[in-house]
C-alpha cells in the first residue's frame, strides 16, 4: 500500500502545485530592470484582469521618457507570461518564480535579448516640488547660441522630465537624474552627454547655472510649447478605415481616408521619409501625413497611410530593411487599394515626402499602373553628395561661422568614407569611433556620434542615386521642393531633379517660396523652425499638389 500512498501524495503534490500556478495571476503593477544599449532600464508593468483568462496592460520606461505604452499580445498560457509592447518589437515571455517572488524571464528585440525579473510593486519616482511646467533656456554649441526646452511633469508617477535640442533634432529625451536641494536644482541626459547645475531664482520663474563650463539661464515659459492649430479635428466629411496588409509575412498597419460621396475615388498612397515613422509621419509634435491625408480627403482624394516597419501597429524590423524592402510593401498596398470597390484602379498614384519620394520614383518605375506620383521635398542629387551639401546648409542656417562650417564638412566627408568602405557596421561603427576620439572627442560622446553615423537608414542609402529610377517613371510627375529647404538644397536639386525628368512629358519641378524640408513656411531654414513653427504644412504646398493632381483628373481643385 505505501507505494499507492506515495504515489497518490505526489500527485496531490503535484496537482496543488499546479493549482497554485494556475490561480497566480499577472494583475497588479510590477516593475524591474533590464539592460539596455547605454546601460540599466527600469520598466513598470501594470496589468489588469478584465474576465477568465483576459488581461489587459501598459509598460512604463521612465529611462526612455516613455509611459502608459500600451501592452499587446498579452496571455498566461501554462504558466508562461507573455506580451509585446512598442508595436510588437519587443517581446517579454516569463514564468512565475515562487523563490524569486517576480515573473522571471527574458526581454527580446530585433537586436538584443536581456533578463528581467518583474517583482511586485509600483515603480514611483520622487516627487520634486516647484519644478514642474515648461522651460526654456540656451546652450553655447562652437559659439552659437542654442535653444533647449525642459519639460517637467508630476503625476502619478512622481516627477519626470524631457529635453528638447531643436536645433539637433534631439526631441522629447529622457532627464534620468532631477534633483532639487533647497534652490539648487541639478539634472541630467546621459544620452546626450548633457548635465546641468544651478540654483532656482527667488520668484520661481528661472534657473540660473551651467552646463559644465558654459554658463546657461533657464526662464519658465507659461504659454507651453508651440501649438498645432492644423490637426484635423472632429466631425470630419470622410470616413476612416483602420486597416492592415501583408507583404510576406510583414504585416503593415494602415489609415484609409474615404472621401464622402458615390465613388469609386482617386487615391494617393503616402510614403514617409528617412527614419522610422508612423502613419502620421509624426515629428517634433507634427503630423503632416494626417494633415496631408485630411486636406486630400477634403478634397475627394482618399489617402492611405502606414506605419513603417515595426512602429506603432507594423510587425518587421524597420533597422535591417532596405529600400526595395520599403518598395514591396508598396506593391502589396497597391494590390490591396485596387482591389477594393471604392477606389478607382485607374487612379492609383503614390506622394513620397524626402526619402519616401525615393521609394515611390522605385515604385512607379517598374509599374505601368502608378498613375502619378508626388514627391515633396525627394532628391534629384546621389544621397552621398547630398548628406555633404545638408550638413553645410544645416550649419549655415544655424549661424555656424563659415571656419566651423568647413571643418564639420570634412569630417563629415571622412567619416562617410571610412562608413562605405567597412565590410560591416560593426566596423564602420569602430573605425567612427576611432576617427571621432582622435579628433579629441570623449569617448562616450564618439561611441554615441558612431552610433548615429552609421545607423541602418543612413547606410542603406548612402550609394543610392535617385535620378536613376526618376529618370525611368513615365507616370505623371510634380516634384517640389522649398526654397528655404537645407536638407534637399534647391539649389543643389533641382537642376537634378529637371535633368533626371526630361525625358518624362507631364513632369512639373517646382520652386515653392519660402518652405523648408517639411514644407512649412519659416525664415531660416534651419531645423530648430520644425520644432518652433506651429505651421505643420504651408497651405501654399496643400494647394499646389491638391490643384496639379485635380488638373489631372484626380479629385477637385482648391478654390
Amino acid at each position: 500500500m505505501k507505494p499507492v500512498l506515495a504515489f497518490t501524495a505526489m500527485v496531490a503534490a503535484l496537482l496543488s502545485t499546479t493549482s497554485a500556478l494556475a490561480q497566480r495571476s499577472p494583475a497588479g503593477d510590477w516593475q524591474g530592470t533590464m539592460e539596455g544599449s547605454s546601460g540599466p532600464l527600469r520598466a513598470a508593468v501594470h496589468i489588469e484582469q478584465k474576465g477568465a483568462g483576459v488581461f489587459t496592460g501598459d509598460i512604463d520606461l521612465p529611462d526612455n521618457g516613455l509611459w502608459n505604452l500600451p501592452l499587446e499580445d498579452l496571455t498566461l498560457q501554462d504558466g508562461v507570461l507573455r506580451f509585446t509592447y512598442r508595436g510588437r518589437t519587443r517581446r517579454f515571455e516569463g514564468r512565475w518564480d515562487p523563490a524569486a517572488g517576480a515573473w522571471v524571464g527574458q526581454v527580446r528585440t530585433a537586436g538584443r535579448t536581456t533578463d528581467m525579473a518583474l517583482r511586485p510593486g509600483f515603480l514611483g519616482l520622487p516627487v520634486i516640488q516647484g519644478l514642474n511646467g515648461y522651460w526654456e533656456g540656451t546652450l553655447v554649441d562652437q559659439g552659437v547660441q542654442a535653444t533647449v526646452l525642459l519639460h517637467v511633469v508630476t503625476d502619478e508617477h512622481g516627477t519626470h522630465a524631457l529635453i528638447d535640442l531643436p536645433h539637433a533634432l534631439e526631441m522629447g529625451v529622457p532627464v534620468n537624474q532631477l534633483n532639487r536641494t533647497g534652490d539648487g536644482v541639478s539634472f541630467a541626459a546621459p544620452a546626450l552627454g548633457l548635465r546641468f547645475e544651478g540654483k532656482l531664482q527667488p520668484d520661481g520663474k528661472s534657473l540660473k547655472g551651467s552646463f559644465g563650463l558654459a554658463p546657461a539661464e533657464f526662464s519658465r515659459n507659461d504659454r507651453g510649447p508651440p501649438g498645432r492649430p492644423q490637426l484635423p479635428r472632429a466631425p470630419f466629411p470622410y470616413a476612416i478605415e483602420e486597416l492592415s496588409f501583408l507583404n510576406g509575412d510583414v504585416s503593415n498597419a494602415c489609415t484609409l481616408t474615404l472621401p464622402h460621396g458615390k465613388g469609386p475615388h482617386p487615391v494617393a498612397y503616402l510614403l514617409t521619409g528617412t527614419g522610422p515613422q508612423d502613419r502620421d509621419e509624426t515629428m517634433v509634435g507634427h503630423k503632416p501625413f494626417l494633415v496631408l491625408a485630411d486636406h486630400l480627403a477634403r478634397n475627394g482624394i482618399a489617402a492611405l497611410r502606414c506605419d513603417d516597419r515595426g512602429v506603432g501597429g507594423s510587425s518587421g524590423r524597420f533597422n535591417t530593411s532596405t529600400l526595395e524592402d520599403f518598395a514591396d510593401d508598396v506593391d502589396s498596398g497597391l494590390a490591396m487599394l485596387m482591389a477594393r470597390p471604392e477606389i478607382d484602379k485607374a487612379r492609383v498614384g503614390l506622394i513620397g515626402h524626402s526619402e519616401g519620394g525615393i521609394v515611390a520614383s522605385m515604385v512607379a518605375s517598374r509599374r505601368k499602373d502608378v498613375a502619378f506620383v508626388v514627391q515633396m521635398a525627394g532628391p534629384g542629387a546621389a544621397v552621398y553628395d547630398l548628406l555633404l551639401k545638408q550638413g553645410e546648409e544645416m550649419a549655415r542656417a544655424q549661424g555656424y561661422p563659415e571656419a566651423v562650417i568647413a571643418e564639420q564638412n570634412e569630417l563629415r566627408r571622412t567619416i562617410f568614407e571610412a562608413v562605405r568602405a567597412a565590410p560591416t557596421p560593426e566596423a564602420a561603427r569602430t573605425a567612427v569611433e576611432t576617427i571621432l576620439i582622435a579628433k579629441g572627442m570623449p569617448a562616450d560622446g564618439a561611441k554615441r556620434m558612431a552610433a548615429r553615423s552609421t545607423r541602418p537608414d543612413v547606410m542603406r542609402i548612402l550609394n543610392v542615386d535617385p535620378a536613376t529610377t526618376l529618370s525611368q517613371v513615365r507616370a505623371p510627375v510634380l516634384a517640389i521642393v522649398g526654397s528655404k529647404d537645407t536638407q534637399v538644397p534647391p539649389t543643389m536639386n533641382l537642376p537634378l531633379l529637371r535633368a533626371a525628368l526630361a525625358g518624362n512629358p507631364d513632369a512639373t519641378v517646382t520652386e515653392l517660396p519660402g518652405l523648408n524640408h517639411l514644407m512649412q513656411t519659416v525664415r531660416t531654414g534651419a531645423v530648430s523652425e520644425y520644432y518652433l513653427t506651429e505651421e505643420t504644412i504651408a497651405p501654399l504646398a496643400l494647394d499646389t499638389i491638391t490643384n496639379w493632381l485635380a488638373k489631372r483628373g484626380f479629385g477637385r481643385k482648391v478654390r
